[in-house]
């Protein structure tokens, strides 16, 4: 029997089928706009053909849907087909496209935002396919679930194999992933093993010479120049821990060439990385006997920032965070301890100094402590305490041996990259550790450690936020395990912070990696206990985000990458860029710390009285249970792909930065934005262009509308293909060969961007011959004119027609 609706169904889908034949029809025709000419025009004969072709694929996905779902949860397809209508109203977004030419650059820029809307209406559409048929009450189990069931019955042993080969094969996918975009070892990485192949092919720690030798280079791209990082000319500056474990790995690699060596060596990395994901399993499991719990944390731990991220990065920080993890599970959950189980759990917390003496030491003491209090306290192994004791003692005095022999110092400041500190300089170090650094800027880095937005690893993986929703349920039910957490992390985290260690050339959260593991169980205690239905859903949602975040990163690998030591004046994190478009710069209202003198940055007294408020929240509502209705996923959906479509589809995805106003002899004032270290700009719009094969992009706003430029373009010396563009019309386009060109240009329109007039010129340049233009560089100059001026260019001029 056909349902009464089913007209009104059927016009429904005739109507998104005609707004997605509008859509599809007008990015055809996107590819052929121009900034001067960027206007839809209808088509009939495509518009016809797409709307039938999307009405029977439509309508055919929609039928197919509600078989399906109905034959899986046994109900009547009816009400499946009914559920399921929802799913397609975000389609109706398509309709939001006209607003799209408004603010127009470039077609490329037009096509990608085309795309991302696309891409968001299909994420839309997912999403309530997904959620609807949640509520849906199942009457038999789904594939997922019994993939858990089968799961949580095999054996510990397959189960921690399975993981431990998901979790190699998954940070193998992100390093092979960096590697096929050109992204080599970078910061500390290259220096760690150097000592490697000096340990394999001198037999020493001497390195010296081979980085005269550009040892190097086996494994960094061909054109890199490294500074050592020695002391004094010969020895590295780093603990050689990492690169000891490593040697062997660095064998198999050097069998290999380019890429595949430094394949091999993430992959090391990688099996590193795995086994810390394995502990957190094994923890969360011994905590609360819950192997879902347990995958959960597992997969949250392991495939977020900044644990995936060093997955595949040569760091000693891995090596520390799963030691000390492992330390710390035998310690809390071991029942009972033999003298070699005690050497052994001694030997790996005396491993800590060899991968750096100074800044894990400050791990290794309070784990130490408190392993000797659960040893007498809880198991009464008085006599057996000085087994766990005597191997980090042999292997502190091997070290200091090893470091004296090398630098002649037992002085552990001879790590400082400052040269060579010996014995006789230490306490001046200290004295200007303590007396030289004001304290502004060392709870600046206490902050920036959370919240930067360069390298805050909170605003990369919200989830931790919840960190803190667990410390309350820690408080309440297992207050001696949260105070012994904080009695290990938190020297670390404060000692680093009062020295003001903050992320160099490496992934996100460097600093606090090693104890990521802390807050890991913290946020384990929150998904155990909470009974707040409303945080789980805000947790649900920053889950989304940091698994966005991955992507996001591994999409635009540099963004990894964002110094926040001294001297670094940039606030805006990278990925945040990525975010922002030409009316939208989203790091202003975000969090940032890095060294600066300036300390009025708003964001960061929101997002502290923001973490007060969400903890006062947490601590305030009661338990509660609810559910969503089913209406209520659509009205959800609608939100956030508006959000979407207003935050990052309808403005151009360019984002201006650095303006450098300027100001010219006849009175003009013009900004320029991104310049850039290449291009210089000596006087007022007169640009030097040393470097060819590459595209100059110049973006300039002038608060009166400039009616004319005078542009001039040459070099005295070489042969260029030039392509000059406004936007993307061109201007010219030719071969130069020792000549220069000039022209009277009048805009033919301009982007109005906050009341001011944007405007973009773009010179495109191919050396054809041998002169090299870093000695004979290419010019251009961009004067602005005034009306009323005869301003008449040389007979040779380019002309130019609207």
């Amino acid at each position: 029997m056909i349902d009464r609706s089913f007209g009104l169904k059927a016009v429904f889908f005739i109507f998104i089928s005609a707004l997605g034949a509008q859509f599809l029809t007008f990015a055809f025709q996107a590819r052929s706009m121009n900034f001067t000419s960027h206007s839809h025009r209808f088509q009939v004969l495509p518009f016809f053909v797409l709307t039938v072709v999307l009405f029977f694929l439509l309508a055919a996905s929609w039928w197919w849907s509600a078989k399906r779902v109905s034959s899986l949860y046994n109900i009547d397809i009816r009400t499946a087909a009914r559920r399921d209508l929802l799913s397609y109203t975000p389609l109706l977004f398509f309709s939001l496209f006209p607003l799209l030419p408004h603010f127009f650059l470039d077609s490329t820029d037009l096509l990608k935002r085309m795309v991302l809307l696309g891409t968001g209406v299909f994420a839309a559409v997912l999403y309530l396919k997904s959620t609807i048929f949640l509520q849906i009450k199942r009457r038999r189990m789904s594939r997922f679930q019994n993939l858990l069931q089968r799961f949580e019955g095999l054996p510990l042993r397959k189960k921690a194999l399975l993981l431990l080969a998901l979790a190699v094969s998954l940070y193998f996918a992100g390093g092979a992933f960096l590697t096929l975009q050109d992204i080599s070892f970078s910061g500390d990485e290259p220096h760690y093993l150097i000592m490697s192949h000096s340990l394999l092919k001198d037999g020493d720690l001497e390195i010296g010479n081979n980085y005269r030798n550009r040892d190097y280079l086996r494994y960094m791209p061909g054109e890199t120049k490294l500074t050592g990082h020695t002391t004094d000319g010969k020895y590295s500056f780093h603990q050689p821990g990492l690169s000891i474990v490593a040697a062997p790995v660095y064998a198999l690699a050097l069998l290999f060439k380019g890429g595949g060596t430094v394949l091999v060596i993430r992959f090391f990395m990688g099996l590193i990385s795995a086994l810390l994901s394995l502990q957190i399993f094994l923890l969360i499991r011994e905590i609360w006997d819950n192997d879902r719990l347990a995958l959960q944390m597992w997969a949250l731990y392991s495939f977020t920032s900044p644990v995936f991220f060093y997955g595949f990065h040569f760091y000693t920080e891995p090596c520390i965070t799963l030691l000390s993890l492992y330390v710390f599970r035998r310690i809390r959950f071991g029942r009972f301890f033999s003298i070699p189980q005690l050497l052994g759990l001694g030997a790996v917390i005396g491993i800590f100094i060899w991968f750096n003496d100074v800044k894990y030491l400050i791990i290794a003491a309070p784990l130490v402590l408190y392993s000797i209090w659960i040893l007498y306290q809880r198991h009464g192994l008085r006599s057996r305490i000085l087994s766990f004791l005597l191997p980090p003692f042999i292997l502190a005095v091997l070290y200091y041996g090893l470091q004296y022999t090398l630098h002649g110092t037992l002085s552990p400041a001879v790590i400082q990259t400052t040269g060579d500190i010996k014995s006789g300089g230490l306490f001046a170090f200290i004295r200007s550790t303590f007396t030289d650094i004001p304290l502004r800027f060392r709870l600046e880095t206490l902050a920036g450690y959370f919240l930067d937005q360069r390298d805050g690893f909170l605003l990369y993986s919200p989830i931790y936020f919840f960190g803190i929703c667990g410390a309350v349920e820690m408080f309440k039910r297992k207050r001696e395990d949260l105070f012994a957490l904080l009695f290990i992390i938190s020297p670390y985290i404060l000692i680093s912070a009062f020295l003001t260690q903050r992320t160099g050339y490496a992934p996100q959260a460097r600093p606090v990696l090693s104890v990521t593991w802390a807050f890991a169980i913290m946020m384990g205690y929150f998904l155990a206990h909470n009974g707040k239905k409303f945080f789980r859903l805000l947790f649900n949602l920053a889950a989304v985000f940091s698994f966005a975040c991955v992507y996001l990163l591994l999409r635009f690998p540099h963004a990894l990458y964002q110094l926040t030591t001294y001297g670094e004046t940039e606030r805006a994190g990278s990925l945040f860029l990525k975010l922002s478009s030409l009316h939208f710069y989203l790091p202003k209202f975000l969090p940032s710390f890095v060294k600066m003198d300036d300390a009025h940055w708003p964001a960061n007294w929101y997002w502290i009285g923001g973490i007060v408020l969400f903890t006062a929240a947490y601590l305030l509502i009661k338990k509660h249970d609810f559910s969503l209705p089913v209406i209520a996923h659509p009205v959800i959906a609608a939100s956030c792909l508006g959000l979407f479509f207003v935050w990052l589809v309808l403005f151009p995805r360019t984002v201006l930065l650095y303006p450098r106003n300027t100001a010219f002899p006849s009175g003009e004032k013009i900004v320029f934005y991104s310049l850039g270290r290449v291009a210089r700009m000596p006087e007022p719009g007169r640009f030097v262009l040393p470097e060819a094969d590459r595209d100059y992009v110049f973006y300039f706003t002038s608060w009166r509308r400039i009616p004319k430029f005078k542009l001039e373009w040459g070099a005295e010396k070489g042969t260029y293909e030039v392509e000059l563009r406004y936007f993307d019309t061109v201007i010219f386009s030719g071969t130069l060969e020792d000549e220069w060109k000039e022209t009277i240009w009048t805009p033919p329109d301009v982007y109005p961007l906050n009341k001011t007039n944007l405007y973009r010129i773009t010179i495109s340049l191919k050396n054809t011959s041998t002169v090299a233009t870093s000695r004979n560089p290419f010019h251009l100059n961009l004067i602005p004119l005034r009306e009323g001026i005869n301003n008449r260019a040389s007979s040779d001029d380019v002309s130019f027609h609207e």
